[in-house]
């Protein structure tokens, strides 16, 4: 799995694209995801007053079951610029408010309504995997098609909590909300 991921890595990091076939174990997919989020946070900026409370570290949320946060724990304590990663499980949106990244599986849909108005207005990234997340406000949406895992990004979400997607991610998302054209300008 940790080839997996490594090659993950590798292929956004050199611009090839998301080359990783998906199988159908879903830990081993939930760390493929994983791997994706923690380059999504490095290829992310956050306002400086983001880490005013934990200057040291980028806080990652967890809505989703305990199969979903196990696979996630292998990124926990890696580093995005200067910060290492915090990983946690979130049960209630009251405990959403001191992360920086949120991710929703896809389990987790009937709650985005109260997700989404819990962190309406804060800088947090927040990633799922469900049809019409980003549409409906998400930023980054992971999408399973044809064995792979691509992603879209809605850039008018991303904007107003703040957010600035590197363009190396962008030109290998698919663009849902805004264009890549107004995020360069």
């Amino acid at each position: 799995m940790l080839v997996r991921a490594g090659l993950l890595t590798l292929c956004l990091l050199t611009g090839m694209g998301l080359c990783i076939d998906v199988h159908a174990d879903t830990v081993g997919e939930y760390t493929i995801k994983s791997a994706l989020i923690l380059n999504f946070a490095r290829f992310t900026d956050w306002h400086p007053e983001a880490f005013a409370d934990s200057p040291d570290t980028l806080h990652i949320c967890i809505v989703g079951n305990d199969a979903v946060m196990d696979a996630f724990t292998g990124i926990e304590g890696k580093h995005v610029g200067k910060r290492h990663l915090a990983v946690r499980k979130v049960r209630t949106t009251r405990r959403l408010q001191d992360c920086h990244l949120v991710f929703v599986s896809g389990s987790n849909r009937g709650r985005l309504p109260q997700i989404f108005a819990a962190l309406k207005g804060k800088p947090v990234l927040t990633i799922g995997e469900m049809a019409s997340f980003a549409e409906s406000g998400g930023i980054i949406n992971l999408v399973k098609a044809g064995g792979k895992i691509r992603f879209q990004v809605n850039l008018n979400a991303a904007r107003r909590a703040g957010l600035k997607i590197s363009s190396r991610i962008l030109k290998l998302a698919t663009i849902v909300g805004g264009s890549h054209k107004e995020e360069r300008e």
